[in-house]
């Protein structure tokens, strides 16, 4: 960005709202630009995966992210005589 665009015959709030609204379009544009270019890395980084090792890649893709990690077992039923045993 250079400031060989600016006019400065303008008064300078003017030319304070061009330098603001170009600042302001560059900004969009290199967002945009991460964003294709994050995209992109994420799908060659999945494509190389899935050409390795399909099973992880099949887990990875199908994982919940919502899911509740497990605690240890606290308690144990048998079957047969429905007695709980719990860990101390």
């Amino acid at each position: 960005m250079d400031l060989t665009h600016l006019k400065y015959d303008l008064p300078l709030h003017k030319q304070l709202e061009e330098l603001y609204l170009s600042t302001k379009e560059i900004i969009n544009f290199m967002d945009e630009m991460r964003n294709i270019e994050s995209n992109t890395l994420s799908c060659k980084k999945l494509q190389k995966v899935i050409n390795t090792n399909p099973k992880l890649a099949h887990k990875e893709i199908f994982k919940d992210n919502n899911a509740q990690p497990r605690t240890g077992l606290r308690a144990l039923r048998d079957p047969e005589t429905n007695t709980i045993y719990r860990a101390h």
